[in-house]
């Protein structure tokens, strides 16, 4: 695992919630935790594998994210912590080629993507565009990596009562299909 008991070693998981509900925050908080190999929240309950991250980040911009990143009290620089940021990347070959080799380089084993809408252009409700997305996020599992990706819930109606499940989760079910590991957050 790299956070036991959520997310096994190279596999795709998710991180989801309605907007707004500090996915981007828990995402710095859990590879502040893998950076420094000590338990997620510092409870003791869930441990985590010290290991080399990237953090994909095609939605906010560089200068929210660093304010996060020190209102969280991440400090520590040394941090084997790196970014990509607002710099267009998107799941297609011209793209993930050169991240996948940087990673190597880098010997990065978790990458984090925040958020899957951000880095796609296909019609997240039509199974096939999807499964396409997820078949291009499965090559950097299948090169031993952990992903790790934000996404948001579906919007609920006025009457309905939001579902805090995997199945809240905006789009095709070819998403959920692909994902090992889960983390929902509600209000």
């Amino acid at each position: 695992f790299i956070i036991k008991p959520f997310f096994s070693k190279g596999t795709l998981n998710m991180i989801s919630a309605p907007p707004n509900e500090w996915k981007s925050w828990f995402l710095f908080e859990m590879a502040h935790a893998i950076a420094r190999g000590v338990s997620l929240l510092d409870n003791g309950s869930f441990t985590t594998e010290q290991s080399r991250i990237m953090i994909i980040n095609e939605e906010d911009p560089a200068y929210s994210l660093q304010n996060r990143i020190k209102m969280l009290g991440i400090t520590d620089t040394s941090l084997p912590i790196f970014f990509h940021i607002a710099k267009g990347f998107k799941l297609e070959k011209k793209y993930i080629d050169p991240i996948l080799s940087e990673i190597k380089e880098k010997n990065i084993s978790v990458v984090f993507f925040d958020s899957l809408r951000a880095i796609n252009n296909a019609n997240e409700n039509d199974s096939t565009e999807m499964q396409q997305v997820m078949d291009m996020l499965k090559q950097f599992s299948h090169e031993g990596l952990t992903v790790i990706l934000t996404h948001h819930h579906r919007k609920k109606g006025p009457f309905e009562k939001q579902n805090t499940g995997m199945e809240a989760s905006r789009g095709s079910s070819a998403i959920i299909a692909a994902m090992h590991g889960h983390i929902s957050m509600t209000e």
